[in-house]
């Protein structure tokens, strides 16, 4: 076996999938070729899942089986095979078809448990970039495949709905902070997209189970995050509980968190600078919160902030939200996810927004302009970058997700015109690409506000995922195809 070491090559440009090439895709994984096979150890499968993962962001063309399932054996009869990955324990089983793909110019490389560094002529460890790579290169496997993006494009919706719902479903982080948020938001929608219970009684006894056992002393706004959900709970459920929570964390928040040139402070420990995540974690809620208590103290308080964020926050030049601001200065370089997450707040506070406030226009057209500038920076894959100005930054699966979400429900709900459907439809295809067994790999890790652009560019990239990004687009995509059809 020969393994070297080197350079990914560049990635090749994605091909776009033709209506036609999809409908010929009539069953799952219907074309038996690829140019990678991946066989896990037996009893083990999730040990792969770092690997795969990888696979998935670059669009290396592995082989999977319907329900994006590895095989457990290697597979016979696939044209194309450059390389196998298999578990060492796997081999034995597999030697005669191992043999033949072999006899055809194929690489087996053999896997074992632990995560050490790659040795040439020995044992290799599933995790790691570095292995990844290099067999990539000393395989000569093929980036941005399209083969790939068909193959994952002709799955169903509703499966890859229901399995990414069950992967939210199995976590029981309660703290009070963004990604429970995520999660419990993402089970309301689900609810409100599916009509099964399950959703809205999981939500519901995790946040109540927040509410009673884990404190929350508000020192930053991620801490408030999870009171949109419990807000959007208590309007199915009218649980009296849920609304006098959120009201009296709303009140300490309010009377508690500094100000920087009159914008609430992200950390209560860091009262110099202003971050966007208040736009995206707070107003939304507070907005939400005028709503069903019937208070219109919360939204004047939550629109006297989107005034300040959008003076100090939103770039006018690129019609984009900044990250932070301090000292005079906004941050110089975009971050993917932080566009994403002003532009899906932004959108948030305009559809709660009285349209005779005098706030309704700024709030509008930032939303409209924000979304004709991500349509220009999109990718031709769908995707959108980690940087979205810088060309070649990679295709970060995140803030495509959250760009996605919000150009469909901005078009069902009259905000955007139709001629952004060809921009959402490309954006939920690059979506879809990324989703494997109810995990969504290929976002940034996070970051602080920086005023340094090359700051966002040295972010990795996770191989593993979070299910609520692309379930919120997988959710939004369907009430948006729901009122296409009347």
């Amino acid at each position: 076996m020969k393994l070297l070491a080197g350079a990914v090559p560049a990635a090749c440009a994605s091909s776009l999938l033709s209506e036609v090439a999809v409908q010929a895709m009539n069953q799952e994984n219907s074309v038996k070729s690829a140019e990678l096979i991946i066989v896990p150890p037996q009893g083990s499968p999730e040990v792969s899942n770092d690997f795969a993962g990888r696979c998935t962001n670059a669009a290396v063309d592995f082989y999977f089986e319907p329900g994006d399932r590895l095989p457990t054996r290697v597979p016979a009869a696939l044209t194309g095979v450059k390389a196998i990955v298999i578990e060492d324990d796997e081999v034995p089983a597999n030697a005669q078809s191992i043999a033949q793909y072999e006899s055809t110019g194929a690489q087996v490389y053999r896997m074992g448990r632990d995560r050490s560094a790659a040795i040439p002529n020995a044992t290799l460890a599933w995790g790691g970039e570095l292995t990844f790579q290099t067999i990539c290169f000393d395989a000569g496997l093929t980036l941005d495949h399209p083969a790939f993006r068909e193959k994952r494009l002709a799955r169903n919706d509703d499966t890859l709905l229901n399995d990414l719902g069950e992967a939210v479903l199995r976590s029981e982080n309660v703290m009070w902070y963004d990604a429970p948020r995520y999660q419990w938001e993402c089970m309301v929608d689900c609810f409100e997209v599916t009509g099964e219970r399950r959703y809205l009684d999981t939500a519901q006894r995790q946040i109540l189970n927040a509410m009673d056992n884990v404190p929350n002393d508000l020192s930053n706004c991620d801490t408030v995050a999870g009171l949109i959900p419990a807000l959007r709970l208590y309007e199915h459920t009218r649980n009296e509980k849920l609304l006098s929570y959120a009201i009296a964390k709303f009140d300490e928040y309010v009377k508690i968190t500094p100000k920087c040139e009159g914008s609430w402070v992200n950390f209560l420990a860091y009262r110099n600078n202003v971050r966007s995540e208040i736009l995206w974690q707070v107003l939304p809620g507070l907005m939400l919160l005028a709503k069903v208590a019937g208070n219109k103290k919360y939204s004047d308080i939550a629109l006297e902030q989107f005034e300040i964020q959008h003076r100090l926050l939103f770039n006018k030049d690129q019609s984009l939200w900044s990250h932070g601001y301090a000292n005079g200065r906004r941050t110089a370089g975009f971050w993917g996810r932080g566009v994403a997450f002003g532009f899906l707040g932004n959108l948030m506070v305009l559809e709660l927004l009285d349209k005779n406030d005098r706030r309704f226009e700024t709030c509008l057209q930032a939303f409209v302009n924000g979304a004709k500038r991500l349509r220009e920076l999109q990718d031709e894959s769908g995707y959108w970058l980690c940087v979205p100005e810088r060309a070649g930054s990679g295709k970060e699966s995140s803030g495509t997700a959250w760009t996605c979400t919000a150009l469909d429900r901005g078009i069902r709900l009259g905000f955007l015109d139709k001629s952004y459907r060809a921009c959402a439809d490309l954006a939920w295809d690059a979506v879809k690409c990324r989703i494997w067994q109810g995990r969504f790999p290929g976002h940034m890790f996070g970051t602080t506000a920086s005023l340094s652009p090359e700051y966002y560019l040295k972010k990795g990239i996770s191989e593993t995922g979070w299910a609520h990004f692309a379930l919120r687009a997988v959710c939004e995509h369907k009430r948006a195809a729901k009122t296409a059809r009347g």
